[in-house]
């Protein structure tokens, strides 16, 4: 009687183990289902964060290029201003902080003008010069830029104001920024296109 208590007693041991293996390989294979789930779930993350990285970069190239347009007009505009803008008060500070924003072309124009006594005769006659700039045209998206300015240049005094075209082209190239050339731009091979007289009235 013992004996086969003995028996069923090794018979409930193995069936238990049975059931423990059965367990065990049940969780292994749910644990590697789950693995499995999880590694495809952070490859699926992985491949989505990186296409986002690539359309955050080419979104990024596309507004610099955006804003090195935006500062090459900027820099002629500021240039424009400071350079024909004037009168008797202010032209030699005008010119000189738009000479750090030119090379020789500028120079070679501000000599032509100073040989001509352009500036004596704003001084002696006490003239005030603007400028109103119609467009600014950046003809292409790599540096060197080629622009073009359409503007007419005011000039006014005591006996009435006089309107001519200031038009010019020129090449616009990047360069370390400073305080004085806050763009990092720098005008190349300035010149004027047309400065014809456009319209004189004796009012001021």
């Amino acid at each position: 009687m013992e004996k086969k208590y003995t028996e069923l007693q090794k018979l409930s041991f193995l069936d238990n183990g049975i059931k423990v293996w059965k367990q065990i390989t049940v969780f292994i294979v749910v644990a590697f289902i789950l693995q499995g789930i999880i590694m495809y779930y952070m490859y699926t993350r992985a491949i989505v964060k990186a296409i986002d990285r690539v359309y955050i970069a080419r979104d990024f190239s596309i507004d610099r290029v955006e804003d090195k347009v935006a500062m090459a007009s900027g820099h002629v505009q500021n240039f424009y201003k400071l350079f024909f803008e004037i009168d008797a008060g202010n032209y030699k500070k005008n010119v000189s902080d738009a000479l750090e924003l030119v090379g020789e072309s500028g120079k070679e124009l501000a000599q032509v003008y100073a040989n001509n006594k352009y500036y004596e005769r704003i001084v002696s006659n006490n003239l005030w010069i603007g400028v109103n700039i119609d467009s600014i045209k950046i003809l292409n998206v790599d540096p060197p830029f080629i622009a073009r300015v359409y503007a007419k240049r005011v000039i006014r005094s005591a006996y009435g104001t006089k309107y001519t075209q200031l038009n010019s082209e020129m090449e616009v190239r990047q360069v370390s920024n400073t305080v004085k050339n806050p763009f990092g731009m720098m005008i190349e091979n300035f010149r004027i296109t047309d400065d014809r007289d456009v319209f004189s009235s004796d009012k001021y």
